[in-house]
């Protein structure tokens, strides 16, 4: 138990967010929100008995993901025929790598690389940790996209713009993404399995979309010291490879 005035109060609440937990809170004994945090307030001279069980949905290393989209179109997106591109996979893969049950991932990164026609490339990046107003669904994350392409017109090669928070947009390849990473991890059918693989800190998983990874890419990949791993014998969608990944992961932290 601790006793704090509500000056103390705001600063641990403050404190406590920027720790990335999620936070329930009794204010009044009255409930707010979030997490498994408990206030409990008494009225006497303004104090606050606090009691904090803080749990989080972040771990603590940071996952990347790439997504290369050979056919991802690079200017305009029809929202009527995602289809067009395998915009779809797209968003699927966005929306997995992102998202658990009424949460977001705020330790995920994806980036997304666009090499379909129009002017590629076209990278948008996601970042969990301050990512706002992005729905679950399809169309949803799409129409980010969309706006993410327009905004992106008239990019030089290797310049950044802001989409809006949490996510940017840039013309940089997918050689030039990689190349400045480390601790990459390719996805491959005759990869290491995934569950014997010991993660260091910060890690990027590379994902090829429907159509596959062009042998020159793979061969870059292993050039750079990419790691392959496998998630077993049987090929699954680029956005099935993702939920496993992060499932899989999960599980790893827990255990240690």
């Amino acid at each position: 138990m601790i006793i704090l005035n509500l000056i103390n109060l705001k600063r641990l609440v403050l404190n406590i967010i920027k720790t990335k937990s999620n936070v329930l809170i009794w204010y009044n004994k009255k409930r707010f929100h979030r997490g498994i945090n408990t206030f409990y307030s008494e009225l006497y001279g303004c104090q606050v008995i606090a009691k904090a069980f803080i749990f989080s949905y972040s771990n603590p290393f940071v996952r990347e993901f790439i997504l290369r989209a050979l056919k991802g179109k690079t200017l305009e997106l029809n929202l009527n025929n995602l289809i067009e591109g395998r915009i779809d996979l797209v968003c699927r893969c966005i929306s997995n790598s992102l998202f658990v049950s009424n949460n977001v991932r705020r330790d995920v990164v994806i980036h997304i690389v666009l090499e379909g026609s129009g002017d590629p490339p076209r990278t948008v990046s996601f970042f969990g940790e301050t990512i706002k107003r992005l729905g679950l669904d399809e169309k949803s994350i799409a129409i980010i996209l969309k706006n993410a392409l327009y905004i992106g017109k008239g990019l030089k090669l290797g310049e950044e713009r802001d989409v809006q928070d949490g996510v940017k947009i840039s013309k940089k390849s997918f050689e030039a993404l990689i190349r400045e990473r480390k601790n990459i991890y390719y996805l491959h059918t005759k990869g290491k399995d995934l569950r014997e693989v010991k993660f260091s800190k910060d890690y990027v998983f590379v994902f090829g979309d429907y159509i596959g990874m062009p042998r020159k890419t793979e061969s870059l990949l292993d050039r750079l010291g990419a790691k392959r791993i496998s998630l077993g014998e049987k090929m699954y969608f680029a956005s099935h490879c993702i939920t496993i990944v992060n499932y899989e992961l999960d599980r790893l932290i827990t255990v240690q």
